[in-house]
């Protein structure tokens, strides 16, 4: 009797070990949005070559910077933008001082427009095209696109509205690029970057109309399809599934079978990406809300206690 028992007991550990590191495959959503992502994207590479120098081609920089798989070792070509977003002249329409400063400012704006006269024609290069797809891998070592000189392209090319470098005119046609723009597959950060662009430009239309510079446009609310977040959650999506199929299993290979084996019963990767996906279907759903529901679900949530010390 003890005998069979113990046969039992070295049967049964073996298998429960079996059983406790199965994995279940990744449902039909999964596999959806994992296959989901875009290739090719000819603004996504004018966009990663913003910073390249005045006298290259600077799609053809991005380009062959992503074909390259540059992006998982080093930051895109120019630099940081902060010195530049630091001009005065380039501020963000939260007050009309601002505007009143670019228009008393004609000599210094003809400068600072004159140093950065190709950026200003990258940017607007960028919102001409319409094929955008955000391509960054979905991988956390990978560096993002400079986003931030996307928006000090916009910043110039407001100011060249705001001096009379351009005509006023102009600036519902970019507003319409941008709201383009905006419609296209996004991940999350460059999706809330053109959100902030189109909120200065809505600005700057606000101040010009007050100044009598330019007609009163006809308030459109954002489409549908301007508004949709599906694109990109399913960009941090496949982020995070990369996170769990992938690279916790390549950093854990150094590590010893034992740890491994804990590694793979607590996390079981692929049942832990299918738990995901509604989560994020929930995210898309309720991005799509109209903002009167948004407010009225936000005024019944009871009020945060202020924290004490």
């Amino acid at each position: 009797m003890k005998k069979a028992l113990w046969v039992a007991v070295i049967v049964a550990i073996p298998a429960l070990l079996i059983i406790g590191l199965q994995d279940e495959p990744l449902n039909a959503r999964a596999k959806a949005w994992l296959a989901d992502a875009p290739t090719e994207s000819r603004a996504y590479d004018c966009l990663l070559g913003l910073g390249a120098t005045p006298d290259q081609d600077g799609c053809a920089v991005g380009a062959a910077f992503r074909r390259s798989n540059r992006l998982l070792e080093t930051d895109p070509p120019g630099g940081s933008a902060a010195p530049l977003m630091d001009q005065p002249l380039l501020c963000r329409y939260r007050e009309a001082g601002c505007l009143r400063r670019q228009q008393a400012s004609p000599a210094e704006s003809r400068a600072l427009l004159s140093r950065h006269a190709v950026l200003r024609q990258r940017y607007l290069h960028v919102l001409s095209l319409d094929d955008f797809a955000e391509l960054t891998p979905a991988t956390l070592e990978a560096r993002f696109p400079p986003y931030s000189l996307l928006m000090a392209g916009a910043r110039l090319q407001s100011l060249a509205v705001a001096s009379g470098a351009e005509d006023a005119d102009t600036l519902p046609g970019e507003i319409d690029r941008l709201r383009d723009l905006l419609a296209r597959p996004h991940n999350l950060i460059s999706k809330m970057t053109v959100v902030a662009i189109l909120e200065e430009k809505s600005r700057l239309a606000a101040l010009l109309v007050q100044t009598g510079r330019m007609p009163n446009p006809l308030p459109t609310p954002l489409a549908q399809d301007e508004r949709n977040m599906d694109e990109a959650f399913k960009a941090e999506f496949r982020l995070m599934a990369n996170l769990f199929l992938r690279q916790l299993q390549r950093d854990n290979e150094s590590v010893g079978l034992y740890q491994r084996l804990w590694l793979r019963a607590g996390l079981r990767p692929r049942m832990t990406v299918n738990r995901l996906t509604p989560l994020y279907r929930h995210y898309m759903t309720q991005a799509t809300l109209p903002p009167k529901h948004v407010r009225a679900r936000l005024s019944r949530c009871p009020p945060r206690e202020s924290g004490r010390g």
